[in-house]
């Protein structure tokens, strides 16, 4: 929200438009009076701040001043003066947005002159008699610092040219403030300020009053001001072409250094003062002797800017703990690259306009040749003459090859409110101070403050400030990492693992990945994306640290020892159980790469990081020698259903659903491996010129596992950006280890496309296509150049006709049961787009072209019952169709997916066309078996050698004598979603009734729809069934393992006068030569089922 003046300044801008686009017939007198009240309105601003400032300069005049030796003196009326001051800023700037007053109060000294001396000077003068007053005055001095000193908010988007300037004025000021409070008498206006509450620390909570806990916020709240306090930046704006960026050439005061207001002396000041035992205090007492409500969050952003741009490896490690001899070597060799890198791209970063770019000169005269020269910033840095010539041709083309277009980034106005992190050094004096508050913060303040921030979301329900959520999994992130990095340069502190449990619970972890990470992806936080993403990814790390603890890796432990790191082991098996038992939690958790180039490179590599650790976690788990028990629950069943043999879990698929086993690692792998995570890491790879050798690593090491799954992801890396990538990266400059790498990676890529190429031409149509993964015929056209073979899979996938088991239903009745059937199936999404479609018919017919919806054949029917005509791939709602039907339809559509008919009236009145098919008489279908026929054996023998011949032929053999036996799970999978709502057996049974009957015996392929009559039969069967087994492995031994169709069809026999038996004693050529031409004429001509070829062993056994 922008001032009056500034709002006045924009109308100006507004009404100069409005000039120049009006007729000049449409002008008249009017026009000079309306600039006249623009006139007198601005003068009367104007005027407005000058009183403003002579307001501001009588009060700071009459707050008093130093003397000639520097003691500072006060007015008659300092008290009520500085009160005034405190109203002013009150009234005016925070009312109106501005920084009117604070400007007037900058312009007067008011920081430097007075309230810093009057912080300092003062304590010393109390005595019994003046203590209130003074004790008065400092307060309202406090409260005025504390306000002048607080973080400008610039909203780059609304504020005017004047606003800006003035944003600039006062970042310099702060500034200012800043190296007076530290080096004023070395920092004492610090310690006056924490001298302030020792007496309210020396007092105990119950008798504290509330204004205690005001001069507590108030202390914390200096501190925290003062640690933010950077100068401005080099440019103030969103983009460089607005007319409202203005650079800052000279950001910092006159008098004042960086080195003065460094990071590192701001530490070393405040342990001098006791800045940082005062916030320790604070921090431990949270909850219990100071309030958590009022504090908390001051603590916390306190912590936060002590530590936001610090490296944790940078503390942790000691200076004189680094590499020494050649690694050191290597390592300043590749620090000074990289700080290279940095510098070229801030240097290029700052010019504002094109003028920036010329001011140097620079001419080469080579012997006789003619003078080259080169003019620009840019012609100087870079030295690569390919580089320079391609910038000559097509600067556009340039610029989106390795850059990011500027419509992809959807940053909100939290990001650009959000500083980049600025990397803090470190002096070695400062380095001891940190590491010592830090040690001391992790070992006292960390588990208080981060319950009581816990405690204060969960009392509330209310989500976090942007800000403060930012801060909070930050600093959570930043002390796991710290406390990581202590384990692996110390095996001793692997016993502080007991001070950051409260970083790893379970309330945690779903504050992070159910809660925070899900609404950051769907609003596009990005920052706040980022940073909860890594509070996660070292919460990880360090639960895996904790699981991989053994207490036989660390001699000399006593018994309480041994006993607290096998507490530490299964606290850590539990919470990776939690964690991967929740699939649809952690579903974010593979999506959060998905074009996270397009954001920004910081960005694409934070979710880079993100990824390796996680893929690394999930093969962690998979290959444990003892499978992590997952806590998953089964869907529920009916007792009947349950306690019956045929749908009882087999031991496989029990294993799969109570066990972290490598099935469950590759569907995870499968989703990391996605093609739109793939775009990230070649967007990031093709940027090599910014990244560094870990960076690089861990791009490779992701191509590198594409490379391994070549035939199912190798497509997804046919891209003419990363063949140009692998092109230019072998003029990069990265230690021999990661060019190794490289050049494995290109060896292996191009073989594998040499084969890829031989096997079909048609893959470097690839090329030119986008999206294969949403498209799977073209991924199946690119690796085989035949479509047959998808043809037909897509053709497997269409699911069964369904029909009404009872003729003559009503409309409305039909409507009803196919919604229903579609709600307890867990497709009410269909339901919905088909009532938008009809919602919007006219007088054009309406199409439906969704492959995957007409699948299910439930849907195709009811698109038939309410008029549409199927097409393959398509339904089309003619013109001339009934506008009574369709609207009852969408009325009735609505009413089933509110309140659906129950399931077994449901299951009553549909039933699968294949099933009736397969009820009819014995003579019409003896031809057709489930399994086929020799043909049949022949063409799965062609499509897939793998599958055991011995186990078809058993398979085979058990249908015929009608014992075969199917998956428990597919013996009803018309209705897999609705029988968790079934009711017992009745409605079976009454869906059974409703059927058509045939006086023809059955053949069932479920123990489920067995009837009593067929209870007699069965000893006959098993019989029957086992003489058989026995005559086929007498015929398989009999002819070395193998056995052709025809004897297996003469093995067969009884099946019908088609068949005939043969007699394993007689001569077997003779019979065989007999039979040929008889039984290759009744070969059936129906597909093999591929997946019907294993048969399982009956679960009773």
């Amino acid at each position: 929200m922008d001032s009056s003046s500034d709002r006045g300044l924009e109308d100006d801008l507004d009404l100069d438009n409005e000039f120049q686009h009006t007729p000049l017939s449409d002008y008249d007198a009017s026009e000079a009076t309306k600039q006249s009240a623009e006139f007198d309105a601005a003068k009367f601003e104007h005027e407005a701040q000058q009183a403003l400032k002579s307001q501001i300069l009588i009060l700071c005049s009459a707050l008093g001043g130093a003397d000639d030796t520097g003691k500072y003196v006060l007015g008659a009326d300092a008290l009520a003066c500085l009160k005034d001051i405190k109203r002013w800023i009150k009234v005016v700037d925070d009312a109106s947005d501005s920084w009117n007053v604070a400007s007037a109060c900058d312009d007067n000294g008011l920081v430097v002159n007075d309230l810093v001396p009057i912080l300092v000077q003062l304590p010393a003068r109390a005595v019994d008699a003046n203590r209130a007053f003074y004790h008065n005055i400092l307060l309202a001095a406090l409260e005025l610092l504390v306000a002048l000193t607080r973080p400008l908010v610039l909203d780059t988007e609304r504020a005017s040219a004047a606003k800006i300037d003035l944003y600039i004025k006062l970042k310099k000021s702060h500034v200012r403030y800043k190296d007076r409070i530290l080096n004023y008498e070395a920092g004492r206006c610090l310690k006056s300020v924490v001298g302030l509450t020792i007496p309210i620390l020396s007092t105990p909570r119950d008798q504290r009053s509330p204004k205690d806990t005001v001069i507590l916020n108030l202390c914390l709240n200096l501190f925290r001001n003062v640690l933010r306090i950077e100068p401005a930046d080099a440019t103030v704006g969103t983009r460089r072409s607005t007319s409202k960026t203005q650079q800052v050439n000279d950001n910092m005061p006159h008098g004042v250094s960086r080195e003065d207001i460094s990071f590192s002396h701001t530490v070393c000041v405040f342990r001098e003062n006791k800045v940082l035992r005062f916030v320790q205090t604070i921090t431990a007492g949270l909850g219990r002797e100071f309030d958590e409500r009022v504090l908390g969050t001051v603590c916390l952003d306190t912590y936060f800017y002590l530590l936001y741009g610090l490296d944790p490896a940078t503390v942790a490690v000691q200076p004189g703990d680094g590499a020494r001899g050649g690694a050191a070597t290597v390592l300043s060799l590749g620090s000074a690259l990289e700080h290279e890198k940095l510098l070229k791209k801030k240097l290029l970063s700052n010019n504002v306009t094109r003028h920036a770019n010329f001011g140097t000169l620079l001419s080469i005269r080579q012997g006789d040749e003619p003078v080259l020269t080169v003019s620009g910033q840019k012609r100087l840095i870079h030295a690569d003459l390919l580089d320079q010539l391609d910038a000559g041709v097509s600067k556009k083309a340039v610029a989106t090859r390795h850059t990011t277009n500027k419509n992809e980034s959807t940053r909100s106005d939290f990001d650009r409110r959000l500083g980049a992190e600025r990397a803090k050094q470190l002096s070695r004096n400062a380095h001891g101070v940190v590491r010592e508050f830090c040690t001391d913060f992790v070992e006292a303040g960390f588990g208080p403050l981060l319950r009581t921030m816990r405690r204060v979301v969960l009392s509330e329900r209310t989500p976090f400030a942007a800000f403060v959520e930012f801060h909070f999994f930050y600093l959570v992130a930043w002390v796991l990492k710290y406390e990581r990095l202590l384990r692996e340069h110390h095996a001793g502190h692997v016993f502080r693992l007991g001070y950051v449990q409260d970083a790893l619970s379970y309330d945690m972890l779903r504050l992070v990945v159910k809660n925070s990470l899900p609404l950051y992806v769907q609003n596009r936080e990005h920052s706040l994306l980022r940073v909860a993403v890594g509070c996660f990814r070292e919460m990880l790390l360090t639960v895996v640290d904790m699981h991989r603890l053994r207490p036989e890796d660390y001699a000399g432990l006593s018994p309480e020892q041994q006993h607290e790191l096998d507490a530490y082991t299964a606290a850590a098996e539990q919470l990776l159980r939690l964690t991967f038992s929740a699939e649809d939690d952690i579903e974010v958790l593979f999506h959060v790469i998905h074009d996270a180039h397009k954001v920004s490179l910081a960005h694409a590599l934070d979710m880079i990081e993100h990824t390796h650790v996680l893929l690394k976690v999930l093969q962690y788990l998979a290959d444990l020698p003892t499978p992590l028990a997952m806590g998953r629950k089964r869907r529920g069943r009916p007792q009947q259903q349950l306690d019956s043999d045929s749908d009882s879990m087999d031991d496989a698929r029990l294993k799969r659903y109570l066990q972290f086993d490598r099935a469950r690692y590759e569907v995870y792998e499968r989703k990391l491996l996605h093609e739109r995570a793939v775009a990230c890491y070649v967007s990031v790879f093709a940027k090599f010129g910014e990244l560094s050798e870990l960076q690089m690593r861990r791009c490779i090491s992701y191509f590198n596992r594409i490379m391994l799954k070549k035939d199912e992801h190798f497509l997804k890396l046919l891209r003419l950006d990363f063949m140009l990538a692998l092109h230019d990266v072998k003029d990069a400059v990265f230690g021999p280890a990661v060019m190794r790498d490289l050049g494995r990676l290109l060896g292996h890529y191009m073989h594998t496309l040499e084969k890829k190429w031989a096997q079909t031409d048609a893959v470097l149509l690839d090329l030119l296509t986008l999206g294969q993964d949403h498209d799977r015929g073209v991924r199946a056209y690119l690796e085989t150049g035949d479509l047959e073979e998808w043809r037909a899979r897509e053709h497997a996938q269409r699911g069964a006709d369904v029909a009404f088991a009872t003729p003559g239903l009503s409309y409305s009745h039909k409507v009803s049961v196919l919604a229903s059937a579609l709600v307890y199936r867990d497709h009410g999404g269909l339901l919905e787009t088909l009532a938008a479609l009809l919602r919007t018919r006219g007088d054009d017919e309406l199409v439906l072209d969704d492959r995957a919806a007409l699948r299910s054949g439930v849907f195709r029917l009811l698109l038939a019952t309410v008029g549409f005509r199927l097409a393959p791939g398509r339904a089309v709602l003619p013109r001339d169709a009934d506008a009574g039907h369709v609207t009852a339809a969408v009325e009735l559509l609505e009413q089933a997916r509110e309140r659906p008919l129950e399931s077994h009236e449901v299951e009553a009145e549909l039933v699968e066309e294949r099933q009736e098919q397969r009820e009819q008489p014995a003579e019409d279908t003896a031809r057709f078996d489930d399994l086929g026929s020799d043909n049949d054996l022949e063409t799965l023998n062609r499509v897939s050698e793998s599958i055991d011949r011995l186990d078809v032929l058993e398979a085979a053999l058990e249908k015929n004598t009608g014992k075969r036996r199917r998956d428990p799970e597919a013996d009803d999978v018309r209705f897999a979603a609705a029988g968790r709502k079934r009711k017992g057996r009745a409605s079976r049974t009454a869906r059974r009734k409703s059927a058509p009957k045939h006086e023809e015996p059955k053949q069932h392929l479920s123990s489920k729809y067995v009837d009593s009559d067929d209870d007699a039969s069965d000893a006959e069967k098993e019989a029957e069934f086992f003489r058989r087994e026995e005559q086929l492995q007498a015929l398989i031994q009999a002819n070395g393992g193998v056995i052709s169709p025809e004897q297996f069809q003469r093995l067969l026999g009884g099946g019908g006068q088609q068949r005939t038996m043969v007699d394993l004693s007689e001569n077997e050529e003779s019979s065989l030569s007999g039979s040929e031409s008889e039984t290759s004429t009744q070969q059936s001509r129906v597909p093999a089922r591929r997946g019907r070829a294993v048969i399982d062993e009956d679960e009773d056994e």
